[in-house]
């Protein structure tokens, strides 16, 4: 404040210089409240839990939103028999707006107009009714309606109703319940899915036992009668068919109860110093023969076992039974998945962090898997919608058979694939036991051999049976291209 005088030198007045900062202020609350709105637009993790934040958020600014509800939309189960036609002029400072004057919230009423509404309550509350529909990938996934109460000491100008509608409490409301609602549905699927998977791991377990008395007490006679049969007769052939099927279908089997054993953490692992590299020489030269009558490039780079096991500085444990599957699973889906080309199985060594890996890489040049198929080709009874391999039969449960079997040795799996070019899948094995449970870790090599050579036979011969029905194939394939050329 200044005084001023006159020209005796008289008082005359005081000259006070006011700056006017409301618009300042409120518009710094205001953007304080967007802002935290905006940082925890990304926090939730459900539907309710959205409601909340945006609450929390509004309490922390109750001069611009004394009060606000959600109201979550059910359009079959909105009924109201008020009547919404008496609107009242009420007046501010520099402004005038009409109200619709309401016993109760209008819900109804702003679903059917589509549009914001101001509502004047009998107590005399103000607010702004704001109908928002939530969508996600242009699917509309919620309705729901924002009353936001108005603070009647405000000029309700445009900066105002710009904070709630334009940039804006509206936007930021609506984004963090279209997060929340759509965290709450996807997490609802994955647990859909893993209850599904679970219900449908229980029924084929118990199918499973079922099949497998009768499956075995089936092969000996079968044998039997495939044996006493000459070769030339059609009895013969419909009985090795019969014999192939029966393999396929045991092969199935123990799939699934291995995989049961699994679900429920009774897999009783057999882990034993194993030359890894002459152990997977003897496995994937069984495919020799079905290569060379599927006229395929099979390339075996599996380097000099000696030189390996120098270069690796370690030992190494596996469970051969789990082993086989794993290589036994890949090459036969190498096989089945391509027509032409090669088909490649190498075996090296990766140094990760100063500590040697083994790498098992299967690699192929056949149809390859979609981008899609690819999230989630080692789900449980996940199938690819290829229609382009030799076969289609199956449960969906062989790669996520070969993925929890690597991560029972403590290793990982990653597949990269091009749609037309062909599939790789590389899997990553430690060296040593260390990462091993002990009392699944045995070091009587005899032993070990005994149980290898017997369960190598068994599971040979049912993933091989599958490959002798591809050649059958492809030789019916042929001799049809040659009638059709001829």
């Amino acid at each position: 404040m200044s005084p001023i005088f006159k020209e005796d030198g008289t008082f005359w007045a005081i000259l006070n210089v006011c700056d006017f900062t409301t618009h300042k202020v409120l518009a710094e609350r205001r953007i304080k409240t967007l802002s935290v709105l905006a940082n925890r637009i990304n926090d939730a993790d459900s539907l309710e839990n959205a409601c909340h934040i945006i609450m929390k958020s509004f309490r922390e600014n109750d001069k611009d939103i004394p009060f606000a509800l959600i109201y979550l939309i059910d359009s079959d189960k909105l009924r109201s028999d008020e009547n919404y036609d008496l609107y009242i002029e009420v007046k501010r400072p520099t402004t005038k707006h009409l109200f619709l004057k309401c016993k109760t919230w209008p819900v109804h009423f702003v679903v059917k107009e589509d549009k914001d509404i101001k509502v004047l309550l009998k107590d005399g509350s103000q607010a702004i009714l704001f109908p928002i529909k939530a969508s996600y990938g242009g699917e509309l996934i919620l309705s729901f309606i924002l009353i936001c109460g108005i603070n009647p000491y405000n000029e309700l100008d445009n900066d105002y109703t710009n904070f709630l509608r334009a940039r804006s409490v509206v936007t930021y409301a609506s984004t963090t319940i279209t997060n929340g609602k759509q965290r709450e549905e996807e997490r609802k699927q994955v647990e859909m899915q893993s209850d599904l998977n679970h219900q449908k791991l229980k029924f084929f377990q118990h199918i499973s036992r079922e099949l497998l008395t009768p499956l075995t007490l089936i092969l000996s006679p079968l044998d039997e009668a495939i044996n006493s049969c000459t070769q030339e007769t059609i009895m013969h052939s419909h009985l090795q068919i019969v014999q192939r099927n029966t393999h396929r279908l045991l092969k199935l089997v123990n799939n699934l109860l291995q995989f049961s054993n699994i679900e429920s953490g009774q897999l009783e692992a057999h882990f034993c110093e194993t030359d890894i590299v002459r152990f997977t020489q003897e496995l994937t030269s069984n495919f020799n023969s079905i290569a060379d009558k599927l006229d395929l490039d099979y390339i075996i780079d599996i380097p000099d076992p000696e030189n390996f096991k120098r270069d690796l500085g370690n030992e190494v444990y596996l469970d051969h039974d789990m082993f086989e599957t794993i290589v036994y699973n890949l090459c036969s889906n190498a096989f089945k998945n391509t027509w032409n080309g090669q088909i490649k199985v190498s075996l090296y060594i990766e140094n990760e962090n100063d500590r040697n890996t083994i790498i098992l890489e299967v690699s192929d040049t056949g149809v390859g898997i979609s981008e899609v198929d690819l999230l989630n080709i080692f789900q449980r009874f996940y199938r690819t919608k290829s229609q382009q391999s030799r076969s289609y039969e199956g449960t969906g449960i062989g790669l996520a058979l070969v993925k929890e079997l690597i991560t029972y040795h403590g290793g990982e799996i990653s597949v990269t694939s091009k749609v037309g070019q062909g599939t790789t899948f590389k899997c990553q094995f430690l060296t040593g036991f260390k990462h091993l449970p002990k009392n699944q870790v045995y070091f009587n090599k005899e032993n070990n051999e005994l149980n290898q050579e017997h369960q190598l036979y068994s599971k040979k011969q049912l993933y091989l049976e599958e490959g002798l029905q591809w050649i059958q194939n492809n030789e019916l394939t042929s001799k049809e291209f040659i009638l059709n050329t001829e």
